[in-house]
């Protein structure tokens, strides 16, 4: 049966150990921790660095993933420009006809309780484009 250790014991072993035996172990432990604290330091950084590099990796591959597929997949420019074109002409928007620079294309409360004092609407540049709008009461 393993007899216990009490505090008296480990006394009387301490006493038996030298203490110039006692300090060299110590050191020898503070220098053991000092090297591991320093190669934990390089592995930590060693690590950033790694992911560092793997990211540029990962970056650099989708980058040359994409080229390789639009070589593959040419596409003429002229194409392009037609559906852009294409698209802007069915699904352009554009301003009312009464519309001039400067003026906001939605008219708060206040402008719309001005505008029958001020007269009809006057438009500039399109022929004949105020003759569908009217005052109230005409």
């Amino acid at each position: 049966m393993p007899r216990a250790f009490s505090s008296v014991n480990i006394d009387e072993s301490l006493k038996k150990i030298p203490v110039g035996e006692f300090r060299a172990r110590e050191d020898l432990i503070r220098q053991l921790e000092n090297c591991v604290r320093e190669r934990n330091e390089v592995i930590d950084k060693l690590e950033t660095n790694l992911k560092v590099a793997e990211m540029a990796l990962t970056s650099a591959n989708n980058k040359i993933h994409s080229v390789r597929e639009s070589e593959a997949h040419p596409v003429n420019s002229e194409v392009v420009i037609r559906l852009a074109h294409q698209i802007s002409k069915n699904y352009s928007v554009s301003a009312p006809l009464y519309w001039q620079q400067g003026m906001s294309l939605f008219i708060t409360q206040k402008e719309l309780e001005k505008l029958p004092a001020q007269g009809s609407f006057q438009v500039t540049g399109v022929p004949g484009a105020s003759d569908g709008m009217r005052r109230k009461g005409e």
